[in-house]
């Protein structure tokens, strides 16, 4: 490439970094001095290969032979490259200096050295611009007056030099609050700088004497274009104070509302020396005005009793206990003090350094545990958690069919933080329960077959398996526990009773063994057992239903196949059905079909299958026939005057008829100016009917419309509502015919033209007493 004299240099880009460069001394080879903070590195023939955009780049080197330097960015020289930045050397010392904020950020750039003749010598070294990512950033984005928070800063550099500027502060504030041994005076009025900022450095932050406001700080690298910004809000004094307190049981967690006001760290002492317990933790990071902590009173002794409730914003930073309780020993039920502040006077006692508020932690006596239940579920449920025991179908019974799941519940168990503490996998021993089966009858000549969970029993009795399902996360109360019998030396057996004992033990911290608790239920072990309700023929109907009885656990899949011959129907069809929970061991479950298309008079074979056993069908009903079912027709009859008075007592009455040749279901409606007065789902056999009535509001003139309806028939009218004319001091005309209709029918009926009952009485009186002999 060649340039004339006066011309503008020609500068060749290259996009290919040299495979020939040598390795970087590094950005930092030069560490900047007080004097030159906002100096870019210096090479002096060192090879380099990486540069932060914005550095002043400047280059020491006589190797350089040429009177111009140029960085240029391309694979290979060429006529057409443009020159990012073009020097001229120093004659004095061979020094040339770059600014390299337009360079492009991860190209990469190479040097170029010119002389007096029109050739320029490609020098060979080469590097990479880079944007530098930086971020700062306070631990809370508030602090309260007079108080300190901690500033952190994330880079992509090993070391920098940070100016640091915040609104409405001077450079005296700003050393104020950074400390005077971190800061140096910057390259700008109202600005500090930190010297030597590596990544993860840490600073405290004192806002003693800095006015309550919102500061936004802005960090610049000294000697590139990073920057980041943060902003903190200075707060007033901050406070504090108890919201609810629960009052837990033992073994329960306890929940403490805290009401935190301008602050994000709080400390809480439970417990006082005097009572020879204490336990303290320090929260940090708290971002509501309301946060929940939760103590488990099971865990006493450890520091892990604490923590945040999963819906608050805040953390546990530490905790602390000190205390005469033996290792494990649950929290006593007592009145516990509680105490809330800002802080710990140090971090080796429980003494706060303000108390703002006071409360009491009541932890009561354990009640008794509730009652010991026994449930099913089918025998193909994976019960291995609390989630898995949330998705299957569980039934309480005390008849549990061969094969399937038999779990154990102890209603009302409580102690959410023993189990929390012994978390999933735990053993009833660790709970202080011992679960014990026995054989009812043994017969005349064998003893009693025993099976226990307790090691301690183990010699009497064949060990009993039991794997709690819903311990840790999963807990709600009820203790849920899965027993495998089918592992056991001898399994229970189909058609035997059992007594099945839950009992606490010594290893209990809740019970006393005075008040040791012993509960008995009956278990009986039935056969699978499947029955076809009485079948002799279903409808031709797109949802004609076989129903079928059994004992198998509720939830259990049964598949059912209906199955005719070619010589019959020529068909198979199958449906899935689910047992749903009957009374005393006997459930139920519905198979459907579309039997819509089936000719009447062909048979077919039912078939139920037991997914527990699915070599041989479970229940078989042969040669069912279609038959042809007809349908139900729900006709309507109403009554209704046509005109009423205002005032009249009027009524509505109609009557529902199933004409029909099948029981069915219809919907039946009836309407009266425009409101619904009845809208339900009447089921009627063949020829049942049903009659109701409806009283039409008359307290106004006008004209009532009426209409009821079924899905097969309606019937309507109308009431004409007029007004009452005889109390308005006219005469009545239907009225006075109806008096005179009603005198010519007592003429008629007593035979006694023109003469009334009274005046033929009293005739009748006279002609008596003038017959009666003289005296």
């Amino acid at each position: 490439m060649a340039r004339g004299v006066g011309t503008t240099v020609l500068i060749c880009i290259v996009l290919v970094l040299s495979v020939v460069a040598l390795s970087l001394s590094g950005a930092g080879a030069l560490s900047p001095t007080a004097d030159s903070y906002d100096d870019g590195p210096t090479y002096t023939g060192e090879s380099f290969t990486e540069v932060w955009i914005g550095q002043e780049l400047t280059l020491h080197d006589g190797t350089f032979d040429g009177d111009f330097i140029s960085i240029a960015k391309g694979p290979e020289p060429s006529d057409d490259t443009d020159a990012v930045v073009t020097e001229r050397y120093n004659d004095s010392d061979n020094t040339v200096t770059f600014e390299t904020d337009e360079l492009e950020d991860d190209e990469i750039y190479h040097i170029y050295a010119y002389g007096d003749s029109d050739n320029f010598d490609f020098h060979g070294e080469g590097f990479r611009a880079t944007s530098e990512d930086l971020e700062a950033e306070f631990s809370s984005p508030t602090v309260n007056e007079d108080s300190t928070t901690s500033l952190s800063i994330e880079s992509e550099r090993d070391e920098q030099h940070l100016n640091v500027t915040a609104d409405d502060l001077d450079a005296d504030e700003l050393e104020s609050i950074f400390g005077a041994e971190h800061t140096h005076p910057a390259a700008y009025d109202d600005a500090i700088l930190l010297e030597n900022v590596s990544d993860g450095d840490s600073f405290d932050a004192d806002f003693t004497d800095i006015d309550i406001g919102d500061y936004e700080f802005t960090f610049d690298v000294a000697d590139s274009n990073a920057t980041a910004t943060t902003t903190i809000d200075v707060t007033d004094s901050a406070d504090y104070a108890f919201g609810d307190v629960s009052q837990p049981e033992q073994g329960e967690i306890a929940t403490i509302d805290l009401e935190v006001t301008d602050t994000d760290t709080a400390a809480v002492v439970l417990g006082d020396e005097q009572d020879h317990f204490e336990s303290s933790v320090a929260l940090e990071e708290i971002d509501d005005d309301e946060i929940t902590l939760e103590y488990n009173t099971h865990k006493a002794t450890s520091t892990d009793a604490w923590r945040v409730h999963e819906d608050s914003n805040a953390s546990v930073d530490s905790a602390e206990v000190d205390t005469d309780l033996d290792t494990d020993e649950p929290l006593p039920a007592h009145r516990w003090s509680l105490e809330v502040g800002n802080e710990f006077e140090d971090e080796d006692t429980h003494e706060l350094e303000t108390a703002f508020d006071r409360d009491v932690l009541n932890v009561r006596e354990r009640t008794t545990i509730g009652e010991t239940a026994l449930a099913t579920a089918p025998a193909d449920a994976t019960l291995t958690d609390g989630d898995s025991l949330e998705e299957a179908t569980v039934t309480n019974t005390e008849t549990v069919a061969e094969g399937d799941a038999f779990l154990v519940t102890i209603e009302d168990f409580g102690a959410a933080g023993l189990l929390e503490t012994v978390g999933s996998g735990a053993s009833l021993e660790e709970l202080g329960l011992e679960l014990e089966i026995e054989e009812q009858d043994s017969g005349p000549v064998a003893s009693t077959h025993v099976w226990n969970t307790s090691a301690d029993a183990q010699s009497e009795a064949d060990p009993l398996d039991v794997e709690i399902l819903n311990a840790g996360d999963a807990y709600d109360g009820d203790l849920s526990m899965l027993v495998t019998t089918d592992s056991q030396a001898e399994s229970l057996e189909s058609g035997e009773d059992y007594d099945v004992r839950m009992l606490t033990t010594e290893d209990n911290a809740y019970i006393d063994d005075d008040d040791a608790i012993e509960q008995e239920r009956d278990l009986s072990v039935v056969e699978r057992e499947f029955e076809w309700e009485s079948l002799e023929a279903m409808p031709v109907a797109s949802n004609a239903t076989a129903t079928g009885t059994t004992t198998v656990a509720p939830g259990t899949e049964v598949r059912v196949t209906a199955d005719s011959p070619v010589e019959e129907g020529g068909f198979i069809q199958m449906s899935d059905a689910v047992v749903t929970e009957g009374s005393a061991g006997e459930h139920t479950f519905d198979a459907s079909f579309d039997f819509e298309e089936m000719e009447p008079g062909i048979t077919f074979d039912l078939f139920a299958e037991d997914p527990y056993d699915t070599s041989d069908p479970a229940a078989v009903h042969e040669e069912v026939e279609f038959i042809e079912v007809g349908e139900p027709a729900f006709e309507v009859a109403a009554e209704a005057p046509t005109s009423a008075v205002v005032g009249e007592y009027a009524l509505l009455e109609v009557t529902v008829t199933n004409a029909g040749s099948a029981t069915g279901e219809s919907t039946y409606a009836v309407t009266v100016d425009g409101e619904t007065v009845a809208n339900e789902t009447l089921e009627l056999e063949t020829d049942e009917s049903k009659t109701k009535t409806y009283e039409f509001e008359t307290d106004a003139e006008g004209t009532l419309e009426w209409e009821a309806m079924t899905v097969d028939d309606s019937e309507s009218g109308t009431l004409d509502i007029e007004p009452d004319e005889a109390e308005n001091g006219e005469t009545n005309e239907s009225t006075s015919d109806d008096a005179d209709d009603q005198a010519e029918t007592t003429a008629s009926d007593d035979g006694t033209p023109g003469f009334g009952v009274a005046v033929a009485l009293g005739v009748l009186i006279a002609v008596v007493l003038a017959a009666r002999p003289r005296s």
